[in-house]
């Protein structure tokens, strides 16, 4: 057992999962997870980072760098991480949040709290996210004419 392929099929197979259910939990398609298992096709990076957390792996085990399955246990998690991981699994979208502040100096950290306090406060004043700008700004004077 060596290819990316291989080893994705054995742990979706012991964890008795149909390839159709693991491509929901990725949101992916069943045909992108055969292709993975039959080796006609790789993970981007952050697919490849969502399957090492589903299945509490080492990304260097599935792509075959080391032969042991070095599994990270839920227990090994703190209460916090594990709430991390589980929203960033289920808010895809918010990873590249967390991707962007891999690489953020640690001098600019206050200023980054600083910012995002700012955004907290002055969230409550902001219009709801599916609330057009132009609620509530309809006139009552008759349209432009020439």
């Amino acid at each position: 057992m060596s290819s990316f392929g291989e080893r994705l099929q054995y742990l979706r197979t012991t964890h008795e999962l149909a390839q159709s259910e693991l491509a929901d939990i990725l949101q992916i398609s069943k045909s992108t997870i055969s292709m993975y298992e039959n080796n006609k096709r790789e993970p981007d990076f952050l697919t490849l980072g969502k399957i090492a957390d589903f299945f509490r792996v080492d990304m260097n085990f599935l792509l075959g760098h080391i032969s042991t399955n070095t599994c990270l246990s839920a227990s090994s998690l703190s209460e916090d991480s594990q709430v991390l991981v589980d929203f960033l699994l289920t808010h895809p979208e918010h990873t590249m949040l967390l991707e962007s502040l891999i690489h953020v100096d640690t001098r600019d950290i206050p200023l980054l709290r600083q910012l995002l306090n700012r955004f907290r406060q002055s969230e409550s004043a902001l219009p709801p996210h599916d609330a057009s700008p132009f609620d509530g700004a309809v006139s009552d004077s008759p349209p432009y004419q020439k």
